[in-house]
């Protein structure tokens, strides 16, 4: 099964930071969760993970 363009960025994220834990949230029950949770010795920071296919024009739902 081909992985979808976030998935793919979501592990080049994984796997460029060193020194963290990097986890993918699915969630679809709540929506306007972000896509992945990432802990930083002391900190933790959420992020939402966006491709853009053409353009500069980044495509938001009204939740996110």
């Amino acid at each position: 099964m081909p992985t979808k363009p976030e998935s793919r960025l979501a592990q080049r994220i994984k796997d460029g930071l060193t020194g963290c834990y990097v986890t993918r949230i699915e969630s679809r029950v709540n929506l306007g969760i972000p896509d992945c949770l990432v802990a930083f010795p002391g900190r933790f920071v959420m992020v939402e993970l966006k491709v853009v296919d053409k353009g500069l024009k980044v495509n938001l739902s009204p939740h996110q």
